[in-house]
């Protein structure tokens, strides 16, 4: 009997675990993900009419992802949200023909599929992909899909299984000696515990994350800390703090060119050297804390 497995596969892969400050990103983080090119091995026996079908879904698929992935996860246009949506019909048919994806592709459909606002699907997306990294042994992929679905379970509210997810992820940093994804699995945590109402661990978190992302220079990943850390001064009531560390995310964002999140524009607060008017008058809600994606 001929094999007629189509495998789609990545060719190359480069884990982006950046993110944008208070624009909680997820899954991404700023969203700014470094792709690789999907390709096909079609073995002998494969009809040439499901051959060029593949093709043409292997088509869709990259085109589609390309365009979702570029997306401001907080505020995504009506074409990426569509884009999004056509990338799954894409896997799903391929998944149809008995293709096989690579797990970073499952990784880059979960974020797809949360920009869509079906987190149920990007868990089922994120636990394949988890599964087939464990399957191979891959344990920078285990960590960076255990991170993703421990921001799935925070977006879910259920924060037990979140800490528990972003533990196991940070565990397995520390052991193959990720000190990026360590930091980015820090600051979740510290997310979690700020929700809770736990500041001072929350802090410890965000402070702990700062100190990697400056130690290994990872000028854009400060900017999230510091605007988090900003964040529980203000919800302290230390307003000076709070301004200092905002204005410092701010400037950070400034100088690498990452746009600013809607609680700094619309409080007039974009240029670090300008005088603020802070608190703001009319006490909006400090910026929302950012957690940070990997993706590829």
């Amino acid at each position: 009997m001929p094999n007629n497995k189509i495998g789609v596969n990545k060719l190359s892969k480069d884990t982006d675990q950046s993110a944008d400050g208070d624009d909680n990103i997820q899954i991404g983080g700023d969203g700014n993900v470094a792709g690789g090119n999907i390709t096909t091995t079609i073995n002998q026996g494969v009809p040439p009419a499901d051959y060029a079908k593949a093709l043409a879904h292997i088509q869709i698929l990259e085109e589609k992802l390309a365009i979702a992935q570029a997306a401001d996860k907080e505020d995504p246009t009506e074409e990426e949200v569509l884009a999004a949506g056509e990338a799954m019909e894409a896997a799903e048919e391929l998944e149809e023909m008995g293709a096989e994806l690579d797990p970073w592709n499952y990784i880059k459909l979960a974020s797809a599929a949360k920009l869509r606002g079906r987190t149920i699907t990007a868990a089922g997306y994120m636990r394949e992909a988890l599964h087939l990294f464990r399957e191979s042994g891959d344990r920078q992929g285990e960590a960076i899909s255990l991170n993703n679905l421990g921001l799935i379970a925070d977006i879910r509210g259920d924060y037990d299984e979140a800490e528990r997810l972003h533990n196991e992820s940070l565990a397995i940093m520390r052991e193959i000696g990720d000190r990026r994804g360590e930091a980015y699995s820090l600051e979740n945590l510290g997310i979690i515990f700020s929700k809770r109402g736990d500041l001072d661990e929350a802090e410890r978190l965000y402070n702990e994350s700062l100190a990697i992302k400056r130690e290994i220079g990872d000028r854009q990943g400060e900017a999230a800390p510091l605007g988090n850390l900003g964040s529980i001064a203000d919800n302290r009531g230390d307003y000076d703090e709070a301004e200092r560390l905002y204005r410092e995310s701010v400037r950070i964002k400034n100088e690498i060119g990452v746009p600013l999140g809607d609680w700094y524009v619309e409080n007039g607060y974009t240029d670090p050297d300008a005088p603020w008017d802070f608190p703001p008058p009319e006490r909006l809600p400090a910026p929302p804390a950012a957690s940070e994606e990997d993706e590829t």
